[in-house]
Order: structure tokens, then sequence, then C-alpha cells
């Protein structure tokens, strides 16, 4: 066992001589596996151990009895010990969330808060096989992507997982060969927490009616998922690099360049733009996305989960926070430059960056709202119409109108802004200078 636990902490260089080591002790098998190889290792790898014990404040005199287990065990080895107490159920309950959730949520900010306040390098946990097939079992459930199906990762950051390749029964086996004692947290048996109906019941039906061994076999491909994710995700980060114009609230995309682009890549483009704008993935499901890649048409919108929204105008497509993008739209500032036009070169292709013909504006243009008897010309082979006719016709929802910037040749817009530019103002052959505004979000 330790042989194997080792071998796994050499090829993700999980540890390094000195380092301090945070290690999540709750008594159970799983992490007394983890602290007992650890404390053997201790010396090789010079390392400085530090056990902390969360007590949930959920069960009773059984959770004080696992807190001195855990006590006595570090005693015996030399082991510095923490006892940290929480009151999950009373988190949970203030937070809408499961107690199972509100745990996790405790147990990985007490350890990250000692790292960092205490100076300790590394995070040791006991996630086994068994628990990365149940999480990757879930995140399929659930709707994942490709970097649900990949798992748990051995390092994440700070965080190592030594016994990510080992079985739960193997670790039991081994700690009863060992006569190391451990403790039976009896939530752990009882099929009221979603991950446990997957321990106890879905799993082994699985092993035993379906697929030998399935907890190996599904760990076995995680590291093809997780190369596919890592593949596209970079692929996803170059184009948003490109076309992506993001400010506080929100992230736009050309709308041509958004139809061109694959819909795996449009996957992630759309959820590392929600996780960028909240921080969080939480509750963003695979029915999610899909809606938003099924979303056509200018005027529609969507509705997500973390108060955000999807919407499609003229020219863009606009992933943003719902009470930002109803309202208001952020103080712009406009840059502008003139210069000579080449037939035939490439016009820029962005949301917030447009080319005019400098030499078609008869008055002058100034960045604006709408004023009555504003025009707008959207075909080239027609005359102009009401500027309020052609927001009708797009759909611009009625409390936003009176807030889009314009830019204004006198009474004829030249553009609005986010949606479309006016026909007449546009690049033609005969283009002699032409006229780049940018829009930039002013600090202002």
């Amino acid at each position: 066992m330790i042989l194997t636990v080792k071998h796994l902490i050499e090829q993700y260089h999980m540890l390094q001589k000195g380092d301090s080591v945070v290690i999540g002790v709750s008594g159970g098998a799983d992490s007394v596996c983890l602290l007992h190889i650890l404390w053997k290792l201790q010396a090789e790898y010079c390392l400085r151990l530090l056990a902390v014990h969360i007590h949930h404040g959920i069960r009773g005199k059984e959770a004080d009895e696992d807190a001195a287990f855990t006590e006595e065990l570090c005693r015996e080895r030399n082991v510095e010990y923490r006892l940290i107490k929480k009151n999950v159920p009373k988190l949970a309950s203030e937070q809408g969330i499961s107690e199972e959730e509100a745990g996790r949520l405790v147990r990985y900010e007490t350890f990250y808060q000692i790292c960092e306040q205490e100076g300790y390098q590394k995070i040791a946990v006991a996630h086994h096989q068994n628990d990365n097939a149940e999480t990757i079992m879930w995140n399929f459930l659930r709707g994942s992507g490709l970097r649900g199906l990949a798992g748990m990762e051995p390092v994440r950051g700070m965080l190592i997982r030594p016994l990510l390749e080992v079985k739960r029964s193997q670790i039991e086996q081994w700690m009863q060969q060992e006569k190391i004692p451990w403790r039976n947290d009896s939530t752990n048996e009882t099929v009221d927490y979603t991950r446990n109906k997957l321990r106890h019941q879905l799993l082994p039906w699985i092993e035993q009616n379906l697929v030998a061994g399935f907890c190996q076999r599904i760990t076995n491909n995680t590291r093809i998922f997780y190369d596919a994710d890592e593949y596209l995700k970079n692929e996803a980060q170059k184009w948003m690099q490109e076309y992506a114009f993001r400010q506080q609230n929100e992230s736009s995309f050309p709308r041509k360049k958004w139809d061109e682009l694959h819909p795996a890549l449009k996957r992630y483009v759309i959820r590392s733009e929600i996780d960028g704008l909240t921080g969080s993935l939480k509750d963003l499901t695979a029915e999610h996305v899909e809606a938003v890649l099924r979303l056509k048409g200018t005027g529609k919108q969507l509705d997500l989960p973390a108060g955000m929204k999807v919407w499609i105008d003229y020219e863009a497509i606009h992933i943003g926070k719902k009470q930002k993008m109803d309202i208001f739209y952020p103080n712009l500032e406009m840059n502008y430059c003139c210069f000579p036009y080449e037939k035939g070169q490439k016009i820029i292709q962005n949301v917030y960056t447009k080319w005019f013909d400098y030499d078609k504006i008869k008055v002058g243009f100034q960045l604006r709202t709408r004023k009555t008897g504003d025009r707008i010309q959207v075909l080239s082979e027609h005359g102009s119409k009401k500027l309020k006719d052609y927001m009708i016709d797009a759909k611009i929802p009625r409390e936003i109108r009176d807030h889009i910037p314009l830019v204004a040749d006198g009474a004829d817009v030249m553009w609005v802004v986010g949606y479309r530019i006016n026909e007449a103002y546009k690049i033609t052959d005969e283009t002699k200078t032409v006229l780049q505004i940018q829009l930039n979000v002013s600090n202002q």
C-alpha cells in the first residue's frame, strides 16, 4: 500500500522535501490510512504534518467520540492535531444548501484558511478510486461536460489526493492487516445523501449485474477526458481572446463569428464566460448550455442560473447579469481615428469597434442616447426609417431603448451600439477614408 501511494506521489510530484502538509482526518478508514502513510513517509520527505479534524455539529456524542479518537491517533504518532468545530446545519440553513454540501464547503474553507494564515504548502485529502468513480457518475447523471467526466485531479494547486488510485476495499483490507483502527460514520451508511445512494446502491448494482470492476474501468478513462477537455478549453480561449468584448457584467461576441463557431467550442465559451462573470458553474447544467446553443434570432433571450441571461441582437450574442442588462448600460468613452482605405481591405469584425465611410458624415458624430426624430437606414436599397420603428422591429426591450448608446451624425444614427450600423455609412469600394470608432468602458 505504501509503495503504491508513494508511486502516485512521485508520478504527480505531489510532495517536495520539506513540505508542510495539512491532512484532513475525519477518523474514517480512508483518512486514517492517509494519515498513517504520510506519517510513515514523514522522515523520507522531511514533512511537517498537521492533522485537522472538522467537527460538523451533526452527530452529537458520536461526533465527539470521532474527535477524541482522532486526537489520540495523532498523539500516538506525535503528529500535530487541531480540532475545528463548525455548526454545519446552521450554515446549510442560512445558505439554502444541503448539509452534505455545507460540510464540504466548511472543510475546504478551513484547510485553505490554515494554509494561508500559517504557511502550509499542501492539503492532503483521502479521496480514493471509489470516490472518483462516484464523482464521475454523479457528474454524468447531472449532465456534466468532459471536465466532469475527467473526475478528480490527483493534484489541483496545493490540494493533493495520494490515495486516488487505491480502491476502498484495498484500504480497509490493508488497515485490517496493519491492525490500525478507524471510526465508522453512521451518516455514510444511510441513503439520505445523494453520494451515499451512488455508493451503496447504484455502483454496487452495476458492478454485480452489468460490469465487473466498473469503478476501475470508469476511472481509467479520466486522462482521455481530461486531455480532450484541456485541448477544447485552450481552443475556446484563443477564440475568445480574438472576438470577445468584456465589461464588468457582460460579455459579447460578434453574431457572425458565433454562428461560424463549432458547437463543441461554443459550449466551452458559454461555460467560461458564465464562470468568469459569476465565479461558479455550480448550478449550470448541460441542459442550460444546450438551450443557449438552440437560441436563434434577433431579440431572443434566455434566463440562466445565478441571475444570468443570454440575449441576441442584430450584431452580437450577449451573456450578462440580468439586473444590469435590463436597466443600465455602462458609461462608455469613444476613441476614434481616420486612415486611408485600400480596396479589398478586410473590415474589422468586433462588437464595439466599427468602421464607417468618413466622407459620408454630414454634420459630425457624437456618442449619445436616442432623441425624437432619430432615423436609421437598415437596407441598402431603401431609405431610412424612424429609430423607434427599427427598435420595435428588432425586438429591443422597451425598458432599455432610452439607455442604448448611439453614435449619431445629427439625426442620422450611424450606430446602434450592440445592434447594428447604418447602411448609408458602411464601407464600399468607393470609400477613400475610414473612420474607426472604438467604445471602451469608462473607469469613472
